[in-house]
């Protein structure tokens, strides 16, 4: 599964919830569970660079960006809208420097 605010390989904390090593990001144990209902434990199809932007979110089962209009992945259909406001306002990501979007 892939992170969605960067697009690189979310991993599975033995405490059970994932994680985004490379923004410091631990997702909580209920939006873990409801990724993990939605795209299900997808295995990466290959190891990604981050994408660091702070403004294009990634869908977690493809990791490629979502179509800002519809919050929607535009290859497999599914919405990040129903997990945006956690996403945004209690999942922070830091960046390259320093700062968390």
């Amino acid at each position: 599964m892939y992170c969605p605010k960067c697009s690189a390989v979310l991993q599975e904390d033995p405490r059970g919830w994932l994680r985004c090593s490379s923004g410091k990001l631990e997702l909580s144990v209920a939006l873990s569970r409801q990724l993990r209902a939605t795209y299900g434990d997808v295995a990466p199809e290959q190891v990604r660079q981050p994408v660091l932007t702070g403004r294009d979110l990634f869908c977690p089962g493809c990791g490629i960006a979502v179509t800002r209009a519809t919050g929607a992945c535009p290859k497999c259909g599914v919405s990040l809208r129903p997990i945006m406001w956690s996403l945004m306002e209690l999942h922070p990501h830091a960046d390259d420097t320093g700062r968390y979007f």
